[in-house]
């Protein structure tokens, strides 16, 4: 599962709306909503913000790999 599936799972099972996330983070609500929505991602900042919002760590699982030029 993705970190953005993981996000939209805890932000819909908090019971919180968009609009007290948006006021809490500083995310406009329209970005939740598209988020949740599966229309548009959020940048990093973004999804470091909701972590913090909701007490969530942020972690590396996999090792980053970078992919050749040729590829």
């Amino acid at each position: 599962m993705s970190i953005a599936d993981q996000l939209k799972m805890f932000i819909r099972q908090s019971g919180k709306n968009n609009n007290r996330i948006a006021v809490a983070t500083g995310i406009s609500r329209s970005a939740i909503g598209r988020f949740l929505s599966g229309e548009r991602g959020l940048d990093l900042v973004s999804i470091e913000k909701l972590a913090a919002y909701f007490n969530l760590e942020l972690r590396q699982t996999k090792p980053l790999t970078k992919k050749s030029k040729g590829a």
